[in-house]
């Protein structure tokens, strides 16, 4: 994201109607040896900052994401990826709140979401899967070898 950039993917942590956390999309803090930018993703933002995470069972997240259009903004795609749903599960987190191309929010439990990958995710698999030394995800980066993939 450019430094001068509105973050445009924002993520709450809400329970009984009460906000306990916001995250926002960004760079995830690599350190000065990474010199290729991996992301943080915003619902993964907004869990981490919760300190006790037993309270995240009873929780939703809410999940929005702005793109502007002809000078204004509007709703955009912010259905969570399939790392960020596998956080939520994890924690126990049932319900996801996430705004759609249409300009709409969309409920629903977050087991039964049918989420994709993002291309953090694929490179991270195809160093599961032996194509190299790459490791990106929305949590840490290493050092990237020169292997091609």
């Amino acid at each position: 994201m450019a430094p001068n950039k509105l973050p445009t993917h924002y993520a709450a942590i809400v329970l009984s109607g009460k906000v306990l956390s916001i995250g926002v999309s960004g760079l995830a803090g690599c350190s000065k040896i990474c010199k290729h930018a991996v992301t943080r993703h915003a619902e993964m933002d907004a869990v981490s900052r919760i300190r006790d995470k037993n309270r995240l069972k009873k929780a939703s997240i809410w999940s929005l994401r702005w793109r502007k259009i002809d000078g204004e903004y509007v709703l955009a795609n912010a259905k969570p990826c399939l790392y960020c749903q596998s956080i939520a599960n994890k924690y126990g987190i049932k319900n996801v709140y996430y705004s759609t191309e249409d300009g709409t929010i969309e409920k629903a439990n977050i087991q039964d979401l049918k989420c994709k990958l993002t291309a953090g995710s694929v490179l991270h698999l195809k160093h599961e899967k032996g194509y190299g030394n790459v490791i990106y995800t929305p949590h840490y980066c290493q050092k990237i070898s020169n292997k091609r993939i």
